[in-house]
């Protein structure tokens, strides 16, 4: 975890006597540290009981709503949604409907 080296580094300085250096490297660890626990903290979401529905996959902001051919698997047009996350969103990605997934490609 790339938080722990200025914690390290911070106590060492302490132990040599250090005592400004040390703080600083403490205080930058541990801001950094608490930054990445919220950034990619993961809230319970309750959603309704509706095999029907569609739900948002990600917090954020609408950027576009395109119509899409898509002629690898389905053959026809398809619907993008495109969300963008602010640093202050939850940073984690849910499945906005229910499925199996049975390929995966990059």
């Amino acid at each position: 975890m790339p938080g722990l080296l200025p914690l390290a580094a911070g106590g060492w300085c302490l132990a040599e006597g250090h005592p400004v250096a040390g703080s600083l490297f403490l205080v930058f660890g541990l801001a950094y540290i608490g930054f990445m626990l919220y950034f990619f903290r993961d809230p319970e979401r309750a959603t309704p009981n509706d095999p029907s529905a569609v739900y948002a996959g990600a917090d954020g902001w609408i950027r576009a709503v395109e119509m899409l051919p898509e002629s690898t698997y389905l053959h026809t047009d398809t619907i993008r949604i495109s969300t963008y996350l602010t640093p202050m969103d939850v940073h984690v990605n849910r499945s906005p409907i229910q499925g199996t997934v049975t390929r995966l490609a990059y």
